[in-house]
């Protein structure tokens, strides 16, 4: 991907994407070397792949032409965001990636045509194995990366929407829990001789003898739990019963 600008041919922008690429896919040097030693080698694998015909070029010129390339990807990484976010269904990163290009074109100010075949040359020169350009694989991980988050994004909803919804169940009973035991105290403290009617207090009577069975039982419960649990020996024998320490 290019701008066109006076002074730079279709060819010498190819040549400098391919030597940009090379230089940054370096193995070895190519994330440890300084800006000098970087736009040095841009410039002796420009001349040495530049044609005779063409113009010299100094280094100041060289890396304002990357800038301007390289401002050119920025605005294909902004479509290809757009492309992502509207993501048709069954739709593949090539597929978003074309899309994005096309998108691109409609801007007369930028031109893509030749971007594959920047790509597939300097791809054709690596040894077998080797990743694809920069550029490209950038784009590719640049679109993954969105299409995930996004994808996370939507399970974090998801979770914390179960997570609400648990959350709003265990309050709704234990609102429902404490209205029945209001009913039952109201039931409990209900004064049985000031009812005239006799069948009303034999039901209110039977209430009460219910509630309070009940809530024995609840309470025989807990008590048998606490002794099951493996730390009910310990203290049941604080006072010194049953071991060599002296009563409290």
């Amino acid at each position: 991907m290019s701008i066109r600008s006076s002074g730079y041919s279709q060819e010498e922008d190819k040549l400098l994407c391919e030597v940009y690429m090379d230089i940054s896919q370096d193995p070895i040097k190519g994330a440890y070397q300084s800006s000098d030693v970087f736009w040095s080698r841009m410039m002796k694998g420009y001349e040495n792949g530049r044609k005779t015909t063409w113009c010299e070029r100094t280094k100041r010129s060289v890396q304002s032409r990357i800038q301007t390339i390289e401002k050119a990807t920025k605005k294909l990484h902004a479509c290809i965001r757009q492309c992502v976010n509207r993501r048709p269904s069954g739709a593949s990163n090539n597929d978003i990636f074309n899309q994005a290009k096309i998108m691109l074109s409609e801007d007369p100010q930028f031109k893509t045509d030749d971007d594959d075949e920047i790509m597939s040359r300097s791809s054709s020169q690596r040894p077998s194995g080797v990743k694809k350009s920069k550029m490209k694989r950038k784009l590719d991980d640049q679109s993954s990366t969105v299409i995930k988050t996004l994808e996370e994004g939507n399970k974090q909803l998801m979770e914390q929407l179960k997570k609400t919804s648990a959350e709003r169940i265990h309050h709704m009973e234990t609102q429902k829990q404490n209205l029945a035991v209001k009913e039952e105290n109201k039931i409990l403290l209900c004064d049985l001789s000031s009812i005239q009617d006799p069948n009303v207090r034999a039901y209110i009577q039977a209430q009460q003898i219910q509630i309070i069975s009940k809530r024995n039982a609840e309470s025989q419960d807990q008590q048998a739990l606490s002794q099951t649990s493996p730390f009910g020996q310990y203290f049941t024998d604080l006072s010194g019963s049953g071991t060599d320490f002296p009563d409290y």
